[in-house]
């Protein structure tokens, strides 16, 4: 499973905005994208690299972001009950204890 890092900077000030940038420019081996959203919320997808954890860990520090860790999950990773679960068409609560016992199983 490939793993990529994604620091959220709420609300984002015009000089912050402008460092990430340069960032971006400076370190295109570790920075894959900076999205701006008009409420103020600015994503930040880094690669799992150390530099990239290096990035991330410092602009969560310097702009009081949140730092999340995202896994990518291959058709081949999924469990074969919650794939047969998947073509119902419509969800029951029996199925929530089947999920969380099938996502046990592959710790997540």
């Amino acid at each position: 499973m490939a793993c990529k890092l994604l620091v959220v900077i709420e609300s984002i000030i015009k000089s912050e905005y402008t460092r990430i940038l340069e960032l971006r420019k400076n370190h295109k081996d570790a920075i894959e994208d900076v999205i701006k959203k008009k409420g103020g919320r600015t994503t930040i997808f880094l690669k799992d690299t150390p530099k990239g954890w290096w990035l991330a860990v410092r602009l969560v520090r310097e702009c009081s972001g949140k730092l999340y860790i995202l896994k990518e999950v291959g058709y081949m990773d999924i469990p074969s009950k919650l794939m047969e679960l998947s073509f119902e068409r419509r969800w029951r609560l029996e199925y929530e204890s089947i999920v969380e016992r099938e996502l046990k199983k592959i710790g997540g």
